[in-house]
């Protein structure tokens, strides 16, 4: 084992020889902190200065020997912090986020996913004790996901739409995609359209105008009744 360090192996006094060639002078360590800032002030500062009342303030306070460095502000505004980006619709479509793969438009793949709706319908809406004049049960249809409806467009203003019968796979703010029985996927503006849908035998309207909403954000909107719906 190796011997362990002691103080005097490690603190040595200096040498006569280095004492006088650096021309050290002796210095007595003074009993009391007022003797010491006397004895300091005395080495390092003008005779003129070091009165009994400097004296009596340099013992009952700190004093920092090394200059402080202020930090400057720089000018100019301040950084705002950097948020993330969200992705443009041109960069969604470049990246083809919400395109349907060729293997999945097919028909009997969103058949259950129509029939998991039917059953989610069925829970947030009692039909059998179902008024059209219940204002619950109409705000619960206005706000309900339509992921799996399968929706028919009885009217709208490009006649190459009506008659369009599918499975709603996804939607928008602007669009409702649907796939059909022949296995096409068609993208029905909702402006202009009416759509209709058929549920435990009640036969319910969309007014398209009235849905240019994404679907997250009609949870929360407040819709409001109107006479009159045009195309």
């Amino acid at each position: 084992m190796e011997p362990r360090a002691t103080v005097e192996s490690v603190v040595q006094k200096l040498p006569k020889s280095v004492k006088q060639e650096l021309k050290l002078k002796k210095v007595k360590c003074p009993k009391s902190s007022f003797e010491y800032v006397k004895s300091f002030t005395g080495r390092h500062m003008l005779t003129k200065r070091c009165n009994s009342a400097m004296l009596t303030s340099l013992e009952h306070s700190h004093h920092t020997l090394d200059p402080i460095k202020k930090k400057t502000k720089k000018q100019g505004f301040d950084r705002v912090p950097h948020k993330r980006k969200k992705l443009s619709a041109r960069e969604r479509r470049q990246l083809k986020l919400f395109k349907i793969d060729p293997e999945q438009q097919k028909y009997s793949l969103y058949v259950p996913m129509h029939e998991t709706w039917v059953e989610y319908m069925k829970d947030i809406i009692d039909f059998e004790k179902f008024d059209p004049s219940n204002k619950a049960a109409m705000d619960s249809l206005l706000k309900a996901d339509y992921h799996g409806c399968k929706l028919t467009v009885s009217q709208s203003k490009c006649p190459s739409y009506v008659s369009q019968t599918g499975i709603v796979v996804q939607e928008s703010k602007n669009t409702f995609t649907l796939i059909s029985t022949d296995n096409r996927v068609r993208v029905i503006p909702k402006a202009h359209s009416i759509f209709t849908f058929t549920l435990s035998g009640h036969r319910f309207t969309i007014y398209g105008n009235h849905f240019l909403v994404n679907s997250a954000e009609r949870v929360v909107k407040k819709f409001k009744s109107r006479p009159m719906v045009d195309l």
